[in-house]
C-alpha cells in the first residue's frame, strides 16, 4: 500500500472515529440533566433543549449558581453589531449594553450591576419556560428587558446617556424575535475535571430574524426587520469553578448559500455550523491565534478583528471579566462533502474569566 493510500485510510479512519463518538454524545430525547444525588451530565450535546433542569433539584451551596441570557444583533446592511447580556449570579447580578460600529471600527458599552439578586430578576431555570427578566439602573442610566411567551421573544432596552462611536448620545431598542418549534438549536451540557457537581448547560440559537422592532440612535430609528439584521441567543446556567474561562465565537449573515451561522464554544461538542437552520456539529475545534480549525481538517477560519472592549464586575463575593472582540470570520470549510465558502460573516468573539 502506498504512502499516499495509508494517509488516506488514516483520515477515514480518524474521521469514522470522530462521527461516532459525536453521535454516542448526542441526546436525541428528553433526559434529566441531575441525577438523584444531583450530579450533572458531562460532556453531552443536543439539537433541542432536551436536559431537563431545575436549580431546585442543585445540591451545592446556595449561591454557587450562575445564570444569564446573552443577546446579539447583527445588522449587516448597516454595518453594525448590538450586544445584551443580563445575568443573575445570586449575590450580585451583571447587565451590559454594548454597540460596535463596524464601519467606524470602534464600539462602546454601558455596564450595571445590582448586589444581592438573589435569583429573583425573573431569569428561569430552562430556555423553554417562559420568563419575564428586567432590570432597571436605579439612577435611570439602563434598563433592559428579555421576555419569553411561548416561541416569541421580545427584547426591549434603554441606556439615553451611552455615547456611541459617532459622539451622539442614547441608544435604545424595542423587537421581537421569533423561534419555530422545529428550529434546531445547539445544547450542550459540559463541566470541570476534578469536581463532579460542577456543571455548564449552554444553549445557543442562532440566526433567528428579527420578526418587528427597532433601534433608535442619533434621533433615527432603523426597522430592523426591513434590513433583514439576525440575532444570536446565547442562554446559560451552570455552577462553575470559581476560576474559569470561557471563550466563545459566534457570527451570522445571509451570503449566496443562504444563511449562514457559526458558534463555537472550542469543547468537546459545542461548536457547530449551521446553514438555512440546519445544525452541523463540526467536534472540537481550535483557535491558534487568529485562525479557526477543526480536527477533520475541514475548516480554516480566520478571525479579523475591528473593535473590541473590556469590562469588569465585581460584587458580593464574586467577580467577573468579560472581553468582547467585533469583527468578521472568513475562509472556508467542508461541510458532507461540500466546500463552503465563508464570505466575512460579522461575529463576535467573547471571553468570559472568573478569576
Amino acid at each position: 500500500m502506498t504512502g499516499t493510500a495509508n494517509k488516506l485510510c488514516l483520515s477515514f479512519f480518524l474521521i469514522s472515529s470522530i462521527l461516532q463518538l459525536m453521535d454516542e454524545a448526542e441526546v436525541k430525547s428528553m433526559v434529566p440533566l441531575l441525577d438523584k444525588n444531583g450530579i450533572p451530565l458531562k460532556d453531552k450535546w443536543a439539537r433541542h433543549p432536551y436536559f431537563a433542569y431545575s436549580r431546585r433539584n442543585l445540591k451545592c451551596f446556595p449561591l454557587s449558581l450562575w445564570q444569564w441570557n446573552g443577546c446579539t444583533v447583527i445588522n449587516s446592511r448597516k454595518e453594525y453589531m448590538l450586544s445584551l447580556f443580563f445575568s443573575d449570579l445570586g449575590s450580585c447580578g451583571f447587565f451590559q449594553i454594548s454597540y460596535a460600529d463596524l464601519k467606524k471600527g470602534s464600539c462602546t458599552s454601558l455596564s450595571s450591576r445590582k448586589c444581592f439578586t438573589l435569583y429573583r430578576t425573573g431569569l428561569m431555570d430552562a430556555s423553554g419556560e417562559n420568563e419575564s427578566a428586567t432590570y432597571l439602573d436605579s439612577d435611570n442610566l439602563m434598563t433592559l428587558s428579555m421576555i419569553k411567551k411561548d416561541l416569541d421573544r421580545y427584547i426591549i432596552f434603554n441606556a439615553p446617556f451611552l455615547t456611541l462611536p459617532d459622539g451622539s448620545r442614547g441608544l435604545l431598542g424595542d423587537f421581537s424575535l421569533s423561534q419555530t418549534l422545529e428550529k434546531e438549536s445547539l445544547c450542550t451540557v459540559s463541566g470541570w475535571a476534578g469536581n463532579d457537581r460542577k456543571f455548564r448547560l449552554c444553549e445557543m440559537i442562532p440566526a433567528l430574524e428579527v420578526s418587528g422592532g427597532f433601534i433608535r440612535k442619533n434621533g433615527k430609528k432603523d426597522n430592523l426587520a426591513e434590513d433583514n439584521a439576525l440575532a444570536i441567543l446565547e442562554w446559560q446556567r451552570g455552577v462553575w469553578n470559581r476560576k474559569s474561562s470561557i471563550t466563545q465565537a459566534f457570527a451570522s449573515s445571509a451570503t449566496d448559500e443562504g444563511t449562514v451561522s457559526l458558534t463555537f464554544g472550542f469543547g468537546e461538542h459545542d461548536n457547530a455550523v449551521y446553514i438555512n437552520d440546519r445544525l452541523y456539529n463540526t467536534g472540537r475545534v481550535t483557535m491558534n491565534g487568529n485562525i479557526i480549525r477543526d480536527e477533520k481538517g475541514c475548516m480554516d477560519i480566520h478571525f479579523t478583528r475591528i473593535a473590541g472592549h473590556e469590562d469588569r464586575y465585581r460584587g458580593p463575593g464574586v467577580s467577573l471579566r468579560r472581553r468582547q472582540d467585533y469583527g468578521v470570520f472568513d475562509g472556508n470549510m467542508i461541510i458532507e462533502g461540500k466546500e463552503i465558502k465563508v464570505p466575512s460573516l460579522p461575529g463576535v468573539l467573547c471571553t468570559t474569566v472568573t478569576p
